[in-house]
């Protein structure tokens, strides 16, 4: 009887310790690889996302113009750089979800005659530029705020008027006990122009106009 005891505390002690070891194996290798597949998929989908959009905002200039009016299309697709108006639109989106836009530059380029080739034709897919008049202002913004606002402000500024690519914004989630601390990220995006349709419009689309 006594053996039968011993027996049965050894096997328990073996089941407690394969228990352990699975619990383990759970915690270290198939729990972050769910939470990377997760993470991936969350990131597919924005990428897809602002692919949808810049798509959708392209099509816009091939519409005939019984359609789209000229401002409409002056705002998805400016003839200038237009900076005033990114900044305006920037600063509008920063206030309404309490971020700090610490810093802010502006480069222009691409398109014919500039400095390098336009990005559209490998946003939307294809070997050649559709679009070779187009241009490209290029915007780097440093911003401060918390994680769930500057996610905010990533998805209003892909959903403006003007055609728009998101180039980098690196964040990560931070942990439950810091999700409402300010966190500093750097944010790289393209607004697109094309001064090339300029004598096909009445007037041109002003940033202050009333």
């Amino acid at each position: 009887m006594e053996i039968i005891r011993r027996n049965r505390s050894v096997a328990m002690v073996g089941f407690a310790f394969l228990f352990i070891l699975l619990l383990l194996f759970y915690l270290l290798l198939i729990q972050p690889t769910s939470d990377e597949i997760s993470a991936n998929r969350e990131e597919l989908a924005r990428v897809q996302g602002q692919i949808d959009l810049v798509q959708s905002k392209v099509e816009q200039k091939q519409e005939t113009r019984s359609e789209y009016s000229q401002d409409r299309v002056q705002a998805a697709l400016p003839l200038t750089d237009n900076t005033e108006q990114v900044l305006l639109d920037i600063n509008e989106i920063d206030k309404a979800n309490g971020i700090d836009l610490q810093n802010v530059t502006f480069a222009t380029g691409g398109g014919e005659g500039g400095d390098n080739k336009n990005t559209l034709y490998s946003i939307i897919g294809g070997e050649t530029n559709p679009y070779p008049s187009v241009k490209e202002l290029k915007v780097n913004v440093v911003l401060e705020g918390k994680y769930s606002s500057l996610l905010a402000w990533l998805d209003q500024v892909q959903k403006l008027p003007r055609l728009i690519s998101i180039d980098t914004f690196d964040i990560s989630k931070p942990v439950a006990s810091a999700i409402d601390k300010p966190i500093v990220v750097n944010v790289a995006f393209t607004a697109f122009y094309d001064p090339s349709y300029r004598d096909m419009v009445d007037h041109v689309l002003q940033p202050y106009n009333d």
